[in-house]
């Protein structure tokens, strides 16, 4: 005997997405995605009235009520799709328009199914395709095409374990040819919508968990990033150079520092304006993060000054570097005569360190060596080790 007969399961279906659209519009006002998550909780409400519907068929008997019902339920199934595929990304008018013909070439179909009195089964079947359809791309594009992290990873193979029941659905139905049976209490009919409540709450929950992550994410880059010019920042620079600075006294290598201050910048602010200075932050910060290793730390340490941390480095080997900087930053500006000519003075220091105490001490001769290289007419670099 059933606990809950199949009027049950569809009603806590239809009642499960418009209490869904309630609470996501209400968290939608204190989201930082409030736009993408009206969107999604917009689908809900769309499947959920659609649903609704077919409760009052019996009112409302005609083709022109079913198709008005199915297109309510179609166009929410494909929100949602396009919500969970793109969360965190802007999609392009491009994708915009295939999704949106596709939604209309959806309801066409089956108001032609429905307006031509195709028999019952076949849209029936046409209804399991459509879910275990939408089920599986949803899966397929996070498995392997959005999988950049591993929740959406699982929630891919979620989402293509949910195309299952319809597909089995969908075989039963051809090979069996049951009739119009919506609220029918057979065993594969209470599988699906038992699958289908699931696949509602967890939609939810996937759509909800991969938008934090993404909020997580950018909060994080923001925290150790600096807004101007994409680089790590001061404070980030601080955290990873400690590291840095540990394997390297565990293996006695050599690190480096350099200090970079970009020539006469008060003037560039003077001359041509703030923009075209922050543009010359981000021409510079862009050269020299295009020709930095992996494994060296590049930072804005602060206002016009930039930081530059590399491993296992001597000082002679620093000096082929600083001389590599220059010249590339000249060649840069060749390239692009959108930006005003800049020179840049560069202070170098080595070490093999001993102990932590002593990155602070590395990071004050790298400066000293800049200041020096200022006053003897910028333009140039200067290594500590000519200052003892």
């Amino acid at each position: 005997m059933m606990i809950l007969d199949i009027r049950t399961f569809y009603l806590l279906l239809t009642v499960g997405n418009i209490v869904m659209f309630g609470a996501l519009m209400v968290f939608a006002k204190f989201s930082r995605l409030e736009g993408s998550l009206r969107l999604y909780a917009y689908a809900k409400l769309l499947q959920g009235l659609g649903m609704l519907m077919v409760f009052r068929r019996e009112m409302f008997l005609g083709d022109f009520f079913i198709i008005m019902e199915s297109a309510l339920f179609f166009t929410g199934i494909f929100t949602e799709a396009f919500c969970l595929i793109y969360v965190g990304k802007q999609p392009g008018k491009r994708s915009m328009r295939i999704w949106s013909c596709g939604a209309v070439a959806v309801i066409a179909t089956f108001s032609f199914l429905q307006m031509t009195g195709t028999t019952a089964w076949i849209i029936i079947c046409f209804y399991a395709a459509i879910f275990a359809v939408t089920s599986l791309f949803i899966g397929i594009r996070l498995v392997f095409y959005n999988n950049d992290t591993k929740l959406k990873r699982f929630f891919g193979y979620f989402f293509l374990c949910m195309a299952i029941p319809h597909v089995i659905r969908g075989g039963d139905i051809v090979i069996n040819h049951k009739g119009n049976v919506i609220f029918g209490s057979y065993s594969i009919q209470i599988a699906v919508l038992v699958f289908s409540y699931i696949h509602m709450l967890s939609s939810t929950m996937a759509y909800l968990l991969m938008s934090r992550e993404i909020v997580d994410k950018e909060l994080k880059l923001a925290a150790t990033t600096d807004f101007l010019t994409g680089v790590t920042n001061r404070m980030q620079f601080t955290s990873l150079a400690k590291r840095m600075f540990a394997l390297e006294i565990r293996e006695a290598k050599s690190v480096a520092v350099f200090m970079f201050d970009i020539d006469n910048f008060k003037s560039i602010n003077d001359s041509y304006g703030h923009p075209m200075g922050d543009r010359v932050l981000v021409h510079f910060a862009t050269t020299i993060s295009d020709i930095v290793r992996t494994e060296d730390i590049f930072a804005r340490y602060g206002g016009e000054e930039f930081i530059l941390m590399l491993p296992h480095t001597a000082i002679k080997e620093a000096e082929i570097i600083a001389n590599r900087c220059k010249a590339i930053i000249a060649r840069r500006l060749i390239e692009d005569d959108g930006i005003p000519s800049y020179t840049v003075s560069i202070g170098i220091a080595a070490m093999i360190p001993d102990n932590l105490d002593q990155l602070d001490l590395l990071i004050d001769q790298a400066d000293q060596a800049l200041l020096h290289a200022k006053k003897q007419g910028k333009n140039q670099f200067v290594k500590y080790t000519e200052l003892v």
